[in-house]
């Protein structure tokens, strides 16, 4: 975890000498979050699909001397949840993407970017509700890890240098489960907007 936060603080200030003479652009993002929990033991796998919401701010931060090429670190929440007759689930996240984004502007009213990069994922609360009981996954007798890293892509378009639209995948690459002689992995797909501000 240490090595973590030393390597995180090193891309951010790496970010900003980067960009001290280059104009950086916040952004307001919202839109629709499915995630999808894959579990693998010795005997079985199964798999469960969450529906929710994510919400958050960008920032774009021109790479100096490199033309569209923009680093886009942020702070996303997270929810995602299901429920299935008396049994509930809901699951916050909070995201830090740090991603690279290569942007072409095809006028002045019309871009199109791809972006890419590693995501840091930390649990904020999972609880499954049954019967009235309440239930904590990450608890110290629960059945899932806080931290999780993952790897995600993504498009979009921008419209008049205010407005894009985008969706994006992120692969979870660390084991979420606690549970011994079992794999878990969270993936999310996100689809949204984000509004320069």
């Amino acid at each position: 975890m240490k090595r973590l936060s030393i390597f995180l603080v090193c891309i951010f200030l790496s970010a900003f000498s980067f960009n001290t003479y280059a104009q950086n652009q916040l952004s307001f993002t919202a839109g629709y979050a499915y995630a999808s929990v894959t579990s693998n033991s010795t005997s079985t796998k199964s798999e469960g699909k969450d529906n929710g919401a994510y919400v958050g701010i960008l920032a774009e931060m021109p790479i100096y001397r490199i033309t569209n090429l923009y680093f886009e670190p942020g702070l996303i929440y997270f929810y995602c949840g299901s429920k299935s007759g008396s049994v509930s689930e809901a699951i916050h996240t909070a995201n830090v993407p740090l991603r690279f984004k290569y942007k072409v502007h095809l006028s002045d009213q019309l871009a199109i970017f791809g972006f890419g990069g590693p995501v840091a994922s930390m649990g904020i609360a999972a609880n499954i509700s049954s019967n009235g009981r309440n239930y904590s996954m990450y608890g110290d007798d629960g059945i899932m890890t806080r931290f999780d890293i993952k790897l995600g892509v993504g498009a979009g378009v921008e419209l008049s240098q205010l407005l894009s639209f985008r969706f994006g995948y992120d692969w979870g690459l660390l084991n979420a489960s606690k549970i011994t002689g079992m794999t878990s992995s969270i993936n999310y797909l996100h689809v949204g907007v984000a509004l320069n501000i």
